[in-house]
């Protein structure tokens, strides 16, 4: 084959491609549907796309932590069920934090995704309180399969939204005077409390930033933390000067803790102790939840048995030639800039592609 045969065949593979798009393919009428998305507002997780990004996330009194995936991604699809968990973890803390996600496969979010320099599936932002572009975000480097983690690199994020700006609607994340006495706070707990939830942390505190948004909106409930060293920690027998987090609750006016939180246990353990102490005082005011779930911690290990269809793994002609064209008409030009590294794999994919005939 003469060269000029290779450019032809070449030529005509891509415009093949390009043009893909146009042609209907008849589906078999027993093969389950494709989703087209991952997530659902079932899953408590914000569907955000190119119409709605910029008014539900900008300028918005809350902060969003934002997934952004690829529907056919391998790694998007495996992570799909652990962001699920998260956000069902994490939706009693919605009134300041929203779980949300972006199918960066969907045409219409492809300009989105570039703006966001999204360069990897999946990408995890943070957009801070009152964000007003994509300059407002800070990516996720955590690890995102351990949650517990994430929900404190979160209450983390938020404390440090607090310190600067200050939201008149959200808790009060100050640290109590490390001399205050146990009899200080008592009488300085709001008159709709009935329970204190004194956690001993020390700095960061961030299990208990992570109790102080989750109970952010419920009046019955005051959240309060101390250091270790604090008189108080040691009238509950904390002597220890280093350890992991503990939470003291207590019914409004008595010394004696309800209950003690075990040493190990983690903010979801504790969340779901207080939870079950609230169930038993009625809820007032216009509180925006039904008596709030007691969540058990998801697991998310290797281990876990998955059923898997194999079915799924099939591939036909037409699966690589709509690969190939949603590689060359979405995935490339969603970068905003291709050099170095990147534009010499670019380069050797399409020598890899002209090899084809």
């Amino acid at each position: 084959m003469t060269g000029s045969d290779k450019y032809l065949c070449t030529l005509f593979i891509i415009i093949s491609i390009i043009f893909l798009g146009q042609i209907t393919v008849a589906e078999d009428e027993n093969e389950e549907p494709v989703p087209s998305s991952l997530y659902s507002p079932n899953d408590h997780i914000t569907i955000l796309n190119a119409n709605n990004f910029a008014p539900k996330v900008y300028n918005q009194r809350q902060v969003f932590f934002v997934e952004f995936y690829s529907s056919w991604c391998g790694a998007c699809i495996g992570y799909a069920e652990t962001y699920k968990q998260l956000a069902k973890q994490l939706n009693q803390w919605k009134n300041i934090v929203r779980i949300a996600a972006v199918d960066c496969a969907d045409d219409q979010n492809l300009g989105l995704c570039r703006d966001h320099n999204v360069d990897a599936f999946p990408s995890i932002k943070y957009f801070k309180y009152m964000s007003t572009s994509p300059n407002d975000a800070i990516r996720y480097m955590g690890n995102k399969y351990n949650l517990d983690e994430v929900a404190l690199d979160i209450a983390q994020l938020v404390y440090n939204d607090w310190t600067y700006r200050r939201p008149a609607e959200w808790p009060n994340f100050q640290t109590s005077n490390n001399y205050i006495r146990l009899e200080d706070i008592l009488p300085t707990i709001p008159p709709a409390a009935s329970l204190l939830a004194l956690i001993v942390e020390d700095n960061p505190s961030r299990t208990a930033w992570a109790e102080m948004i989750a109970f952010a909106n419920d009046k019955r409930l005051f959240v309060a933390q101390i250091q270790r060293s604090n008189p108080i920690a040691h009238q509950f027998g904390i002597m220890a000067p280093s350890g992991k987090s503990r939470l003291f609750l207590l019914k409004k006016g008595d010394p004696v803790p309800l209950y003690i939180s075990k040493e190990h246990d983690s903010w979801l353990q504790m969340q779901n102790k207080i939870n079950e102490h609230l169930a038993e005082i009625p809820l007032t005011g216009t509180l925006d939840l039904q008596q709030n779930e007691v969540l058990r911690d998801g697991k998310t290990s290797d281990d876990q048995k998955m059923l898997v269809t194999w079915s799924q793994f099939e591939v036909q002609m037409m699966d690589i030639i709509t690969a190939l064209r949603h590689m060359l008409m979405s995935e490339i030009p969603r970068k905003t800039v291709i050099n170095g590294e990147n534009l010499r794999a670019l380069k050797l994919w399409l020598r890899a592609m002209k090899k084809v005939n």
